[in-house]
């Protein structure tokens, strides 16, 4: 039985697949230039925010609108269909990485990388914060191959994973 995880993971994979096989186009455009129930929305949900430019894209006949926005000091992106419907209103994350030392990681994400590095040389740790957050990754070569290790900020092991060559997903595995 495939987890919901894996499931959601599947199902990104597919939608990505179907989207960059589907011919898009994408135009820039001032806010004004917007149709009015797309305006309507677009102001309702920034919430007072200053939208300048809109992202327009047009797939299979069907435009779709983009804009970010900041609200309360966090970024936003707010989609919506030409008939002015909310499609989606997410929070978009800023993700910053840095290379750090392994020393300069906290003693809780050191000691589990050493753990489940089995005694292998950690030659970098790269540090990604992400709303405020901190996760550790690290690669190290166990038994001839190339592992994933990635770490939360307070030591718990968010994963440990074989790095392909290509990074294509194992979906044979997948199939009954």
């Amino acid at each position: 039985m495939i987890s919901p995880r894996m499931f959601g993971w599947l199902m990104m994979v597919f939608a990505s697949l179907n989207f960059a096989l589907m011919p898009t186009t994408a135009d820039e455009l001032k806010f004004s230039d917007c149709p009015a129930a797309v305006q309507k929305t677009l102001q309702r949900e920034a919430n007072g925010a200053e939208i300048t430019v809109v992202q327009a894209d047009t797939e299979d006949g069907e435009t779709l609108y983009g804009a970010e926005v900041t609200i309360d000091g966090r970024r936003y992106e707010i989609v919506v269909d030409d008939n002015g419907t909310l499609l989606e209103k997410a929070l978009n994350e800023v993700e910053d990485t840095e290379e750090v030392e392994l020393s300069d990681c906290p003693s809780a994400v050191q000691k589990t990388l050493k753990r489940e590095a089995n005694g292998t040389e950690i030659e970098t740790v790269d540090k990604e914060t992400k709303s405020g957050k901190s996760v550790y990754e690290a690669a190290v070569v166990l038994d001839g191959n190339n592992y994933k290790i990635r770490v939360a900020e307070d030591g718990i092991l968010i994963s440990k994973a074989l790095e392909e060559e290509e990074e294509q997903p194992r979906l044979a595995l997948l199939v009954p």
